[in-house]
């Protein structure tokens, strides 16, 4: 619920492990990459993505040869704020 209408049912743990910010090195842009919501160029030169597809994320950087350094699990507010904003549930599309 968000303002008086309902968003939508997803089970919380599915979300959760469908949603995850991925931090990489290498030339791949970030609109190539399924499901990503948000990204960012960070120091160094990573590249900060946050996905609503990790796996397919994952595949598709490992094929370009670009390094995955880091994989964190968002929390359900950070995931609750996107879903607001219109990014719905990947099992809805």
């Amino acid at each position: 619920m968000h303002r008086g209408q309902s968003l939508g049912m997803a089970e919380k743990d599915m979300v959760l492990d469908q949603w995850k910010e991925v931090w990489y090195e290498g030339d791949l842009r970030p609109e190539s990459i399924p499901g990503v919501v948000e990204s960012s160029l960070e120091e160094g030169g990573l590249v900060r993505v946050i996905t609503t597809r990790v796996s397919e994320a994952q595949e598709r950087l490992e094929l370009s040869n670009n390094r995955v350094l880091k994989i964190r699990n968002l929390e359900l507010d950070e995931v609750l704020a996107f879903w607001i904003a219109g990014y719905a549930p990947v099992q809805w599309k």
